[in-house]
């Protein structure tokens, strides 16, 4: 239990000279924006510094695994991981200077243990030690390498040959990322070329400077780190989707010699909704009559218009239910009885006859 409470500190040398040409908008900023912003304030030019490090790697005497390296970067969905420019402190208890700020990062997986994992570190102008001017200038100058401090979660284990073996796999709290002199991290790495300074899509000022391209390309980085997904994409740009059965419908209906498969759909929707209305009529015309009364007079079958208003849209079982409703309904009872010719076919629930006499068949009959 105590391997799980202690602190690592990354002192060792990594013995590496490849230098990294991502640029910083390839890997997702991952802090709250409203935190950023308030780090941002004045700074025209946000200047950020990417590293990587491959793993499982070896460090202190702790493989470092790729379940550690995501549960570090998930910090920063948070809030920001500091570093000191003056690398670590060796006094228990003590704590650096923030002088710079991991803000993100994102995991590339090969899917069996193995891969990269992607750092976003931005240094401001000024820090907390004062002007970062020359930090900066280090870092652009490629004489910078970074040192991850954390508590990690570890596992025990037995190699091959016997020797106890422990498998860092969870930073669980204390994380930092501090400076320290160029080859002296305990864990390979490699960051950025020369610095370069890039516009953050984060940034609403960095945003308006973005070349399409290089919006494209970190939606993209967005996507296959999971913090996008199609869906959100295609909202935001008012884009409807079309799934893997819509393509198969429309390739199904070009193949029966449809040109237009959408005009086509929209005929036979009209076409149903046409014949769904006229059965619709003719069911109401059979249940209570013609939707002009007859005679002279020309005026409106009142229990029909009332039936046709709650009967709107209806069609099969739904209909068959509201027409029976209808027929027991107050309203059109009252409007049968007060049917000016009580023998016609119009105002009334279908035929009415003398009291006591009961028809032999047909549809249901009200008395009054």
């Amino acid at each position: 239990m105590g391997k799980e409470i202690e602190r690592r500190l990354n002192f060792f040398d990594a013995g590496v000279k490849t230098k990294l040409t991502v640029s910083p908008e390839d890997i997702p900023t991952l802090v709250p924006l409203e935190i950023l912003k308030k780090w941002q304030v004045g700074d025209e030019k946000p200047y950020y510094k990417i590293q990587m490090i491959e793993f499982p790697i070896k460090a202190n005497g702790v493989i470092y695994e790729e379940s550690f390296f995501k549960s570090f970067i998930n910090k920063t969905k948070e809030r920001p991981i500091p570093g000191s420019k003056a690398g670590h402190s060796i006094s228990w208890g003590e704590r650096p200077a923030t002088d710079l700020l991991m803000i993100g990062g994102k995991i590339e997986s090969n899917g069996d243990g193995t891969g990269r994992a992607f750092f976003k570190n931005y240094i401001p102008p000024v820090g907390e030690t004062g002007s970062n001017e020359i930090f900066i200038r280090e870092n652009e100058s490629d004489m910078v390498h970074y040192s991850l401090v954390t508590y990690p979660k570890e596992l025990r284990d037995e190699d091959n040959d016997g020797n106890i073996v422990y498998h860092a796999i969870e930073s669980m709290f204390g994380e930092r990322n501090d400076a320290v002199e160029y080859n002296t991290g305990a864990m390979k790495q490699v960051t950025n070329k020369n610095g370069e300074v890039f516009a953050d899509g984060n940034n609403q000022e960095g945003a308006e400077r973005m070349e399409p391209k290089e919006m494209f390309k970190r939606i993209n980085t967005l996507m296959a780190n999971g913090d996008l997904n199609k869906k959100e994409v295609a909202e935001a740009l008012g884009i409807e989707q079309v799934n893997e059965s819509h393509t198969r419908a429309v390739n199904a209906l070009k193949e029966t010699g449809v040109e237009d498969p959408v005009k086509e759909i929209n005929r036979l929707k009209a076409q149903i909704k046409e014949g769904s209305e006229a059965v619709r009529n003719a069911y109401l015309t059979e249940a209570f009559g013609a939707p002009i009364i007859e005679g002279d007079s020309g005026d409106k079958n009142l229990v029909r218009v009332y039936a046709e208003k709650n009967t709107k849209d209806l069609s099969g079982e739904e209909l068959t239910k509201a027409i029976n409703s209808i027929k027991e309904d107050p309203i059109v009872l009252r409007l049968a009885q007060d049917a000016i010719d009580p023998s016609s076919n119009s105002n009334v629930i279908k035929k009415v006859t003398n009291k006591g006499e009961k028809p032999t068949s047909g549809p249901e009959v009200v008395e009054y």
